[in-house]
């Protein structure tokens, strides 16, 4: 985040143009390696054993380091040793800059101490900056009284930073009574008694660039082509990312069960009612981290509604089997989509809700069927539950966001076959629903 801080600044009073600090990033990142890339160059991993603790880090908000020395596979030496090979990300970017600038050492080093003055940054606030420490970061960015909303805020920026993208950068929080969107992503959770209520979003305040950052952040790929709902769909996988590993920390240190609602999407609208916002620039295109806790929020009209095709290709049997999509979640449906057809897959039809989802599976008669936990109208878990007093041999397998252990727990006891967590890691789809249709 410094990075793009300090290059903002250098632009703004004109010792670099916007065209030399992009070289500079992008040089920058392509210097900067993974710990597990490098480990696994230096004989330290298995490229298997790199990408199961990849995986983990979709499931668990942990860093790669301590997952590796939690699983036994590296200790903390080797990992201070990798540590050492990455280099500091600071150095890194002094050296890049005086090698495509034209700027002096000294003269970046002057900047810097300029740079922390008009921000007015104190000396270990300037360290978290450099050392890009994201959780040191948080309490000087997101300055209220509220412990949860500052939990949030690190959650979502260290999954921004994983999933997402390292170009990026955060103002200070602030607190709203109403805001104007574009679009507008979010979602629910809610203890049993409903004492304990959060709401947590995503907002596109003029334009959906940040969004459209974010999708092709889960895609791994262009969006070009793609509708604004896919788009606005992936802001909703980020937060519901986001909530799962929440509500994960929250039941284990405050021993507060959060169910996980249905995300909720609006367009071109006003959302009401007390709440914080973290506005976040990715590429230099905001979107904004919407928390509100305990409070009464009116979302406003333009619910976006899904438009599924719900009688496909009812004919097919060729391809490696025949499986239904039953997500409400449009970016979710397509991913699984793409990658199951690129395997050979013929997918049969698609549902949006768990209503809609067992309708389609008597309709249908697919092979297999993946079966999102949390939809509107009906969840997974009944949905499930009827698909298989229908049919006892009907293999599914349940979709979940992380922090939905104790369902996926019942669903297995449903007679789901297997799950696979979002956001996709896609060797584990294809594994997993390869072998289930071999």
């Amino acid at each position: 985040m410094f990075a793009q801080l300090f290059g903002k600044y250098l632009v703004e009073h004109k010792e670099v143009t916007k065209e030399q600090w992009q070289e500079v990033m992008a040089k920058r990142f392509a210097v900067r390696a993974r710990l597990g890339v490098l480990a696994v160059e230096e004989g330290l991993l298995s490229t298997k054993q790199a990408n199961e603790l990849n995986r983990l880090q979709l499931k668990q908000d942990k860093k790669f380091g301590d997952l590796a020395i939690e699983k036994g596979y590296l200790s903390e030496k080797q990992i201070e040793s990798l540590l050492i090979r990455q280099g500091s990300p600071y150095m890194q970017l002094l050296q890049v800059i005086v090698e495509n600038t034209g700027l002096s050492l000294s003269r970046v080093s002057s900047l810097v101490t300029g740079f922390q003055k008009e921000l007015g940054f104190t000396i270990s606030e300037m360290t978290a900056f450099k050392n890009d420490n994201t959780d040191d970061l948080v309490p000087v960015y997101v300055d209220c009284d509220n412990d949860w909303v500052k939990k949030i805020a690190a959650i979502a920026l260290r999954n921004l930073t994983r999933f997402i993208s390292n170009d990026y950068y955060i103002e200070k929080v602030r607190e709203v009574q109403f805001c104007d969107y574009k679009a507008f992503a979010c979602q629910t959770l809610e203890s049993a008694d409903r004492e304990y209520r959060v709401l947590a979003g995503l907002l596109a305040p003029d334009s959906l660039g940040g969004f459209k950052r974010i999708a092709e952040g889960f895609l791994g790929d262009s969006i070009e082509g793609m509708s604004e709902k896919i788009v606005i769909d992936a802001a909703g996988e980020f937060i519901n990312c986001t909530s799962g590993l929440f509500a994960t920390a929250v039941s284990k240190e405050e021993k507060i069960e959060l169910e996980i609602m249905p995300q909720e999407k609006y367009e071109d609208h006003r959302v009401e009612g007390h709440a914080y916002i973290l506005p976040i620039f990715i590429l230099d295109n905001e979107v904004d981290l919407f928390i509100a806790v305990n409070e009464e929020i009116n979302a406003g009209g333009g619910q976006v509604v899904g438009n599924v095709e719900k009688n496909k290709d009812d004919h097919l049997r060729n391809g490696k089997g025949r499986i239904l999509i039953v997500d409400d979640s449009a970016m979710s449906r397509q991913v699984l989509k793409n990658l199951l057809e690129d395997e050979g897959y013929v997918i049969c039809g698609e549902a949006e809700d768990g209503e809609d989802g067992v309708s389609a599976f008597k309709r249908l008669s697919p092979d297999l069927v993946t079966l999102d936990i949390t939809m509107p109208k009906k969840d997974g878990l009944q949905a499930l539950k009827e698909i298989r007093e229908y049919d006892q041999k009907a293999k599914v397998i349940m979709i979940t966001a992380v922090g939905q252990e104790n369902k996926i727990i019942e669903a297995l006891k449903l007679g789901a076959e297997k799950f696979l967590t979002k956001p996709f890691d896609k060797n584990a789809v294809r594994d997993e629903i390869g072998s289930l249709l071999k």
